[in-house]
C-alpha cells in the first residue's frame, strides 16, 4: 500500500522542531532562513514562512526587533516534551563491538547497477573490517527517512541512494548538520553539504547525441523516468539538450517521455503510443536500463521503424552475456563498483578525520557501440 507523504509545510515544521532540539542541546540561538529552508525543501518562501511564524506563535522562537528571529531558550515545560518527541537520538551511542558498521539504503535490488554499488562497498568495508548494513527504501521517502532513524545508532557512517532530489529527506539535512559521516549516490542535494558520487552523465549524454547526429539522425528521442525524480536523469537531459543546441536544433518536447514511472506495469503501452505518436524518430536514448529493455522489446514488434542500432540504453546490466544477444544495442557502461568503493572510502575518511572536507567525485563512463 503507498504511504501518504506528509504536507511540505509539516515537514518544515517538524524539522524545525528537530533543529531548535539540537541547538538547545548545543547553547545555539539562531535557525536556518526562509530562504534557506525554502531551497531545502523546494517550497515558496511563503510555506518557509509560515511554518516559522506559527513556531513564535506557539512560544518556540522569539522575534527580537533589528535583529531577528531566534530560538526561545526558555520554553515552558510541555513545549520541552515536545521537542523530544521530534527527536531522536542525536549524539552516536557506543556501539558494543569493536568493529565499525557503515549502513547503505538503496532504492532497490532489482538491477546490476545497483548490486554492482554494493559489491565494492562490502568490498571495501571487508577489506577495512567493516561490518555493513544493508536496506531497500523502494523508492518510498517516508520509508527511506524511518530506515535512517533505524540504522544511525548502530551506525557510525551512512551510503544512501536517495528517492528524491527536490524534496530533501529531512534525515539527511539533520546529519548534515552534525557533520555525520555521509556520502549521496546518484544526486548531488544543493544546498545541503554533504559528500556525492555521480557517473559522468552529462558528458555521456552528450557524446551519444553527437554520435547519432554524425550519423544523419536529427530526431533523436528520450524515454526517461521524471528527471526531477535523480539528478543523474536531469544531467543526461543536459548532455543532450547541449549537444543539440550546439548543431542549432531545438527541443521537440513531443520526442521526449519522461513521465513514466520506476516498474510501471504501464511503460510498455506507453511506449508503444510515444512510437506510434512519432513515426519520424530515428534515434532514441533510454535513460535507465528498464526502460531500454522495454524499448527494445517494443522496437522488434514494428512499433517503429527504428532499429536496435538506433538505441542507447543507459545503466547496462547485460555485459556478461552481450556476445550471446541476438539484439546488441548500444549502451553505456557505467562502473558501480568504483562507485562504492569510492562511496566506502570517503565514510573511512570522514570517520578517521571528521574536519575533511565534504568531496564530489565524478566517475567516468565508457560507450559501447553494437557495431564495433
Amino acid at each position: 500500500m503507498a504511504t501518504t507523504r506528509k504536507p511540505l509545510y509539516d515537514q518544515i515544521k517538524e524539522y524545525l522542531y528537530r533543529f531548535i532540539f539540537d541547538a538547545l542541546q548545543n547553547d545555539k540561538e539562531t535557525i536556518p532562513s526562509e530562504i534557506s529552508l525554502a531551497i531545502q525543501f523546494n517550497v515558496s518562501r511563503t510555506t518557509s514562512r509560515r511554518a516559522i511564524e506559527d513556531l513564535k506563535r506557539e512560544g518556540f522562537l522569539l522575534r527580537k526587533k533589528g535583529s531577528g528571529t531566534y530560538i526561545n531558550k526558555n520554553l515552558t515545560e510541555e513545549n520541552r516534551e515536545l521537542l523530544k518527541s521530534f527527536s531522536i537520538a542525536l549524539t552516536q551511542p557506543t556501539v558494543a563491538s569493536t568493529r565499525k558498521t557503515v549502513s547503505v539504503i538503496i532504492p532497490d535490488l532489482k538491477s546490476k547497477y545497483m548490486m554492482g554499488i554494493l559489491d565494492g562497498i562490502q568490498a571495501s568495508a571487508t577489506k577495512n573490517e567493516w561490518d555493513v548494513i544493508i536496506a531497500t527504501s523502494n523508492y518510498d521517502q517516508d520509508l527511506e527517512e524511518s530506515l535512517i532513524r533505524k540504522f544511525i545508532p548502530y551506525s557510525h557512517g551512512l551510503i544512501i541512494f536517495p528517492v528524491n532530489k527536490t524534496t530533501y529527506d529531512k534525515e539527511i539535512i539533520k546529519l548534515t548538520l552534525r557533520n555525520y559521516p555521509l556520502v549521496v549516490i546518484d544526486n548531488l542535494l544543493h544546498g545541503v553539504e554533504t559528500s556525492s558520487i555521480t557517473s559522468d552523465n552529462k558528458k555521456s549524454t552528450y557524446k551519444i547525441v553527437q554520435h547519432f547526429l554524425k550519423e544523419g539522425k536529427k530526431n533523436i528521442g528520450v524515454i526517461s523516468n521524471p528527471f526531477d525524480s535523480a539528478i543523474s536523469l536531469l544531467e543526461r537531459y543536459r548532455g543532450y539538450r547541449d549537444a543539440l543546441n550546439e548543431h542549432s536544433i531545438p527541443i521537440n518536447k513531443n520526442l521526449i517521455l519522461n513521465t513514466l514511472q520506476h516498474y510501471s506495469e504501464h511503460s510498455v503501452s506507453d511506449i508503444q503510443n510515444f512510437l506510434i505518436e512519432n513515426p519520424h524518430l530515428d534515434a532514441i536514448i533510454c535513460f535507465n536500463y528498464e526502460l531500454g529493455i522495454k524499448t527494445l522489446s517494443v522496437i522488434k514488434e514494428g512499433f517503429n521503424l527504428l532499429t536496435v542500432n538506433d538505441l542507447f540504453i543507459f545503466d547496462e546490466e547485460f555485459e556478461d552475456f552481450y556476445n550471446l544477444l541476438k539484439y546488441k544495442p548500444n549502451f553505456v557502461k557505467q562502473n558501480p563498483f568504483l562507485i562504492g568503493e569510492t562511496a566506502f572510502s570517503i565514510i573511512l575518511e570522514k570517520h578517521n578525520r571528521p574536519d575533511n572536507l565534504n568531496r564530489y567525485v565524478v566517475i567516468p563512463e565508457e560507450l559501447v557501440f553494437s557495431d564495433r
